[in-house]
């Protein structure tokens, strides 16, 4: 029984994520910037200060979680693909 394996694809899905997470920074440091920038011109005083503390304290902890949920994602597609890839050599191995 033959299984055919799109090693292409899983590579692209790794490069995908990759991609996926820089465009989540450059969200995430634009929402940064413009929770900052509400005390600058907006907002003034101990309430504001605590919103921006909280909420940037909210966006770095998504941020982690995020960033550690795309580490584990590539991670899995990296080891499918190794796993794939032995499981094919063992294969052409044994029809050897």
């Amino acid at each position: 029984m033959a299984i055919y394996i799109n090693f292409s694809g899983l590579e692209k899905a790794s490069q995908d994520v990759v991609s996926l997470k820089a465009k989540f920074e450059e969200e995430m440091q634009a929402l940064e910037e413009l929770v900052n920038e509400t005390t600058i011109n907006d907002w003034k005083g101990p309430d504001a200060d605590l919103f921006v503390s909280n909420t940037t304290a909210k966006l770095t902890e998504l941020r982690t979680k995020y960033n550690t949920f795309l580490e584990e994602l590539t991670k899995c597609i990296n080891d499918n693909y190794e796993a794939f890839k032995d499981t094919q050599n063992r294969n052409i191995q044994m029809q050897g």
